[in-house]
């Protein structure tokens, strides 16, 4: 047995605490304006159902009215992530990733607002998307999760979304890698607004903004996570194995070669 071959497949299942969004009238909402200028960002998990069919919000800020002013990060009808940017009539902030989300499967997705012209939209940690056109900062008191609300409510999600946050400074690339990595936010100095877990409601764990949930279930949502097996020579006479995968590795040991 050859260092590096393929010895067999694992699987992990993991349990995650989070909300479940039906895609029809489950929402999670305050009432209050966190963030008044750039830079801005946000960033939350989601974990899709399959017969996704909206464009679903994850999190986001709105304001009352057809041409209110809004702001998210969500996910469209081809489950490719948005960030959504809307001052007015205006939408030439708004940019789409490239990377098409698997159902079932929690992702993060995360965007950045650096200044009047400069926004980018991250997934799974790695920066997909890039805007530079010019739109003012969207003054929005309705701070949501799961939906827009605006005069008529809107962006329905339809899945599962976890670990909300919102940054009144931008992220640089290594904080976003580490939230993506399963790190968990950083404390108020850090300039963290609003940190919404889902765990068991949407309370806010860091100046008691919490949020008015409606018909939101609470639950915990499994993902089975492949883990590949490859066989490591140490020595001559010591063979290895590593089970490595994204929630870390495990170490077999006497395992004896074929």
């Amino acid at each position: 047995m050859a260092a590096g071959d393929v010895v067999c497949s694992l699987t992990k299942i993991k349990s995650y605490q989070c909300g479940l969004y039906n895609g029809v009238d489950n929402s999670s909402v305050v009432l209050k304006q966190l963030i008044t200028k750039y830079p801005m960002t946000l960033a939350g998990w989601c974990n899709l159902n399959s017969d996704n069919a909206n464009n679903g919000v994850i999190i986001g800020m709105a304001e009352d009215g057809v041409d209110g002013d809004r702001c998210a990060l969500y996910i469209n009808t081809a489950e490719l992530p948005n960030l959504h940017h809307r001052k007015g009539a205006d939408t030439s902030g708004s940019i789409a990733a490239t990377t098409n989300l698997t159902e079932n499967k929690w992702h993060h997705i995360a965007g950045v607002w650096e200044t009047v012209n400069s926004r980018k939209i991250y997934v799974d940690g790695v920066l997909e998307a890039t805007d530079t056109n010019v739109v003012a900062f969207s003054t929005c008191t309705n701070i949501t999760i799961g939906y827009y609300k605006t005069n008529v409510p809107t962006s329905w999600m339809d899945g599962h979304i976890r670990e909300c946050v919102m940054y009144n400074k931008a992220l640089s690339q290594t904080e976003i890698t580490e939230l993506a990595s399963g790190t968990r936010p950083k404390t108020a100095k850090d300039r963290l607004v609003g940190h919404w877990r889902l765990n068991t409601d949407s309370t806010d764990e860091i100046d008691g903004n919490d949020m008015t949930d409606a018909n939101v279930s609470f639950i915990n949502k499994e993902e089975s996570v492949a883990i590949q097996v490859d066989s490591q020579r140490v020595a001559a006479t010591d063979t290895w194995l590593i089970a490595g995968g994204k929630h870390g590795q495990v170490l077999i040991t006497n395992i004896e070669e074929a």
